[in-house]
């Protein structure tokens, strides 16, 4: 389990996403859910979700140790 310098155990979140015609599929994982989708929206995310319009959110899954977000997507 990973433990922040407060404490706190950080969370981490595998999640998917599309464009708004559902022909491209992005999976990622990231300690910030909300902020890294917001940054997929305004299009500073990566240039790949960027080029695609890759920006709807279409599932995501929490885990309590980011370690274990960033595993899964590699599965």
């Amino acid at each position: 389990m990973i433990i922040s310098k407060k404490n706190q155990v950080i969370e981490g979140y595998v999640y998917m996403l599309s464009n708004k015609n559902k022909t491209v599929l992005y999976s990622s994982a990231t300690k910030y859910l909300k902020e890294r989708i917001g940054l997929h929206i305004e299009g500073k995310a990566t240039k790949f979700t960027k080029i695609y319009s890759v920006n709807e959110l279409l599932y995501f899954e929490k885990y309590t140790n980011f370690h274990d977000a960033f595993k899964r997507e590699n599965n």
